[in-house]
């Protein structure tokens, strides 16, 4: 899978100075988080057996980059091979409008602006929140965006990231912790030239060896 390599938006672009967020990194657990960026591509290659359906995860992939180069647009069948892709089954009965509806309102929310302002324009959509919307951008600006999830976010806050207050129930993210997920996640991808989906994606392996070498 190529996910692309730039890492830049308006939000990482604003400075390029380490978020307030590094610099509150205990230094014990800066080495932590110096070693999680040191090893991304085991990471990666963990991430890649973790992945339940490699072949929907290319096809999506595929899908999101011909919609980012103007040869598609999004469809309700899309949309739901995205939230089989990441799980969201209970998300299919929250998306109630029509057809037509429903897929003028996504292709419209996609060319709002850019940054935060796509996240905001999905995230009002009837049905959405952070998790398909971070989906959705994902797959179709890789080099922008990353996928917020329980064992993503779980692992910010085991490298240090102080994510306290947030009820891991599994996935009612707020906007501002999506936008706050999505700053750390480009700062990291533009310190080891990766991109915000791949770091993400590291992320929800990290968190998932870190919890098996507990069990053992």
């Amino acid at each position: 899978m190529n996910f692309g390599s730039e890492s830049v938006s308006v939000e990482s672009q604003q400075s390029k100075r380490p978020l307030r967020e590094f610099e509150a990194i205990p230094s014990v657990k800066m080495h932590m988080l110096e070693d999680f960026t040191q090893n991304l591509n085991e990471y990666w290659g963990i991430y890649m057996q973790l992945d339940h359906d490699p072949a929907l995860t290319n096809h999506l992939y595929r899908v999101g980059k011909r919609i980012k180069n103007g040869e598609l647009l999004w469809t309700k069948l899309d949309l739901m091979d995205v939230i089989r892709w990441k799980r969201l089954h209970p998300l299919m009965k929250r998306i109630t409008q029509s057809v037509p509806e429903l897929e003028q309102r996504l292709n419209d929310a996609l060319t709002t602006g850019d940054g935060g302002d796509r996240v905001e324009a999905l995230c009002g959509m009837q049905g959405f929140g952070p998790v398909l919307t971070s989906a959705i951008l994902t797959l179709t600006w890789p080099e922008t965006y990353g996928f917020i999830g329980y064992h993503s976010w779980t692992a910010l806050g085991a490298l240090g990231f102080d994510v306290s207050g947030r009820p891991f129930s599994g996935g009612g993210y707020t906007i501002p912790e999506y936008l706050r997920f999505l700053m750390i996640i480009q700062q990291l991808a533009g310190q080891v030239g990766s991109s915000p989906a791949q770091i993400a994606d590291a992320l929800y392996a990290y968190d998932n060896v870190r919890r098996k070498s507990k069990r053992t």
